[in-house]
């Protein structure tokens, strides 16, 4: 199925306002749908701008409608025309969306910065590889102390019983308010390459006493780390 710029010409205003109704009354059924699922408002929005489109498998009816004589060649050619421009439409769409519906300021409730933490293990960084450390640790009844600068994913962490601080392991200060000197061993489990060099450089240089334990990439990277001093 293809496009008939002559169809969309010759009916445009009915092709229009079905586009417009299809992509409304899909969107206003997938936030519905979203809501139920508590996803929030703004989510919810996205999933139905994103999704507001025809599908590609009404292609395929339309087609077998069309071979099979229950609709005429012109009525497939306008649902057509109508699912293309829906799809080409998606993305104004979503900007619309989005100028019209400013992401709301992110809450702070719950999140705590580290104060004078006193952990016998520093976690830094609690994506995937922070969460496998520090759940074995915390299921051995170690005194653990995680920090993390993702707001959305200390808020989500809470929900499941983890207690994160949010702070910034970069900066040797907040180092020091999480507790890294008295740390027995400091966990780097950030994934930016920067910031994760940087903890590093700064765990060797300022707290020395304690065990560096930190990811490779592979083995380059390990012999690297070794050299640097750190206990992998």
């Amino acid at each position: 199925m293809r496009l008939d710029l002559r169809v969309v010409s010759a009916d445009w205003r009915l092709i229009l306002m079905s586009v417009l109704a299809l992509m409304v009354g899909k969107g206003v059924c997938i936030h519905a749908m979203a809501r139920l699922m508590r996803s929030d408002h703004r989510q919810a929005l996205d999933r139905g701008a994103l999704i507001a489109q025809g599908g590609e498998f009404a292609f395929v009816l339309f087609a077998a409608a069309s071979a099979s004589g229950i609709i005429d060649v012109q009525v497939a050619a306008s649902l057509t025309a109508i699912v293309v421009l829906s799809m080409a439409l998606t993305p104004l769409f979503m900007l619309l969306q989005w100028r019209l519906t400013p992401a709301a300021a992110i809450s702070l409730d719950g999140v705590e910065e580290a104060s004078d933490q006193a952990g016998s293990v520093l976690i830094i960084g609690f994506g995937r590889v922070g969460q496998v450390v520090g759940q074995s640790l915390l299921a051995r009844d170690v005194d653990v102390t995680i920090i993390d600068n993702d707001i959305e994913m200390i808020q989500g962490a809470e929900e499941f019983g983890f207690k994160i601080y949010c702070g910034d392991g970069t900066r040797l200060d907040v180092l020091h308010t999480s507790g890294a000197h008295s740390a027995r061993a400091i966990a780097v489990c950030v994934d930016n390459h920067e910031a994760f060099n940087r903890i590093v450089e700064l765990a060797t240089r300022e707290f020395p006493h304690a065990k560096r334990l930190v990811r490779s990439s592979g083995r380059q990277h390990s012999l690297q780390l070794v050299a640097a001093g750190v206990d992998c």
